[in-house]
């Protein structure tokens, strides 16, 4: 890579010439840079298929829960106890809110 860099010419990379067969089954050699581009757009279209809905999938048996979560109650007051003991020092969490936007609200 350094050498490359310290060359007078660059060179840029090209797509050799690409041979693809038709419809009616005749070789075709693409050799512009936007009949390259179509082969390879129709070839990659051809590769990947489009998912259907989702109706034919069966759906997933219920899962047993052994323990069950509670019902979980904030308070007012718990809250604000919660976010007048915030370190605004700290960095963001995962959620991208910075501490100090919280505890000024």
């Amino acid at each position: 890579m350094y050498i490359n860099s310290k060359r007078k010419v660059k060179t840029l990379a090209h797509i050799a010439d690409l041979k693809t067969v038709d419809n009616l089954g005749v070789e075709v050699t693409a050799e512009s840079d936007d009949d390259k581009a179509d082969t390879l757009g129709n070839y990659f279209a051809s590769v990947f298929t489009v998912e259907g809905n989702n109706d034919n999938y069966n759906e997933l048996p219920p899962k047993l829960i052994k323990y069950p979560c509670p019902n979980v109650v904030f308070s007012k007051e718990k809250i604000l106890e919660k976010l007048k003991d915030l370190n605004t020092s700290k960095f963001p969490d995962p959620d991208s809110i910075h501490p100090r936007i919280l505890w000024e609200r």
